[in-house]
């Protein structure tokens, strides 16, 4: 998948015939297995991005940013710490969802410009369970995303920065 040039992925048929992902089923295998056999389109609209998997997205991230934005890909936003204009501390990636999981990578401003990937189960247009990725795939091409969602190197419940305990669970890519 690219980024900002055209998007060539190829949509799966029958994605309605596919399993749904029950609430207890949610893991990061789970995740990762629905989002290669559905492969989803890559989004870099934050408009695109389905309603459930931005009520996970901002009940996980929601209190440290009550604005709600998130900036378009290649859109403008704050990058740093120090406040400029009213513009969004977060800006969109890549995204991609199917009808059992999706993907959100991001920037986020702050001390330092970080990236971001989170993750989440999806059950009947709901979501069942959310993850973030301890580190962010360094590509933005569906292996690398794929890589970053390996068994533990997702957490649950959703943050956007490693505690000490995580350090050594998910090795470096």
């Amino acid at each position: 998948m690219k980024v900002g040039g055209s998007l060539a992925v190829t949509v799966a048929l029958g994605l309605a015939a596919a399993p749904a992902v029950r609430a207890a089923d949610c893991t990061p295998a789970s995740i990762r297995r629905a989002l290669e056999q559905d492969h989803p389109p890559g989004l870099t609209r934050i408009a695109d991005v389905p309603a459930a998997v931005l009520d996970a997205f901002w009940r996980a991230y929601g209190t440290s940013d009550p604005d709600h934005r998130i900036a378009d890909h290649g859109q403008a936003f704050n990058p740093g710490d120090v406040i400029t204009g009213d513009l969004p501390q977060r800006r969109l990636i890549v995204a991609a969802a199917s009808p059992r999981a999706a993907f959100l990578v991001y920037e986020k401003g702050g001390r330092a410009l970080t990236r971001h990937l989170f993750a989440v189960c999806l059950a009947d247009g709901r979501a069942v369970g959310s993850y973030s990725a301890l580190r962010a795939p360094n590509s933005f091409e569906r292996p690398a995303v794929s890589e970053a969602m390996r068994d533990g190197c997702l957490v649950s419940p959703p943050r956007e920065h490693a505690l000490p305990e995580d350090w050594t669970r998910c090795p470096p890519f």
